[in-house]
């Protein structure tokens, strides 16, 4: 007797493309987690880090850069649904993480994790606050977010970006000029906040392929993705609201200078030098 089909389990929770493969393994790994299989010590040490991600947006909430952003992007885009960390304020959820991804990282206080490298609380906490007022707006008959789930949500983020990094070789990216942070945090948020929806293994793959293509356009998404036809509109997107953000900002007296090494010397070098060959 032939196949019936997928099952209904098959299309709501759908399992990874490839279960032995890395990236299936590692998504696997996020849907089964549970907090009583991390050590004592994690937990204690995740809860000291939470600490003081907080600590640090409400002390950088109010600096000089973090007023102007946050005076800027709410005249801008102006409210929404979700907090605005030190501010009594809201907006969309996209900004309130923007913003309090700024203030975490305000005065280059907060965590690091020397060996990735990378400042895990500014990517994950922004993004689980965010998401979780935006899940419970939206679910209110649902039970609240208890402390330990929220603490387990974390500890993925932190494991994730950590291996993440360190497979990525980080320090090699920085030497390069690529701030390693925002080049691996698209898959660390990902992962913590499809615990946080309680996504399927197949939905967690889906996230992070959607998520780390936006980070830097995968050539994995030629591969029956339907997101490799939004890649271009990615940077697109992204230049077109810097540029409008970019004139609000600089009115506001905020300053995004490019640094004199923002272009890779080499490429740039080998253009002009094939260009004088071109004309002689």
């Amino acid at each position: 007797m032939g196949s019936l089909g997928p099952t209904v389990e098959d299309i709501i929770r759908p399992a990874v493309s490839e279960s032995n493969g890395t990236t299936g393994k590692v998504c696997n790994w996020v849907e089964g987690i549970q907090l009583q299989q991390v050590p004592v010590a994690v937990k204690e040490r995740a809860k000291l880090l939470i600490l003081d991600g907080i600590a640090c947006a409400i002390f950088g909430a109010k600096l000089p850069w973090s007023r102007l952003a946050t005076d800027t992007i709410s005249k801008l885009e102006g409210s929404g649904s979700c907090t605005v960390i030190g501010w009594d304020k809201s907006m969309s959820p996209l900004n309130a993480a923007l913003l309090n991804c700024s203030f975490i990282q305000g005065f280059e206080l907060d965590d690091v994790h020397v060996d990735a490298p990378w400042h895990a609380n500014s990517v994950i906490l922004p993004a689980l606050f965010a998401a979780a007022e935006l899940w419970q707006q939206e679910q209110p008959s649902t039970t609240k977010i208890s402390g330990a789930s929220f603490l387990l949500l974390t500890i993925v983020g932190f494991e994730i970006g950590s291996r993440v990094g360190r497979a990525l070789h980080g320090s090699e990216m920085l030497s390069r000029g690529w701030h390693s942070g925002a080049v691996f945090g698209p898959p660390v948020a990902a992962a913590a906040v499809s615990k946080l929806l309680d996504f399927s293994p197949g939905q967690i793959e889906d996230a992070f392929g959607t998520a780390c293509t936006q980070a830097c356009g995968l050539m994995s998404a030629q591969y029956e993705s339907m997101g490799k036809r939004m890649q271009h509109g990615f940077p697109s997107q992204s230049a077109l609201l810097q540029e409008t953000r970019l004139q609000v900002l600089e009115l506001s007296g905020i300053r995004s200078r490019a640094s004199p090494h923002t272009l890779p010397s080499e490429g740039i070098q080998q253009m002009e030098e094939s260009s004088r060959r071109g004309g002689e």
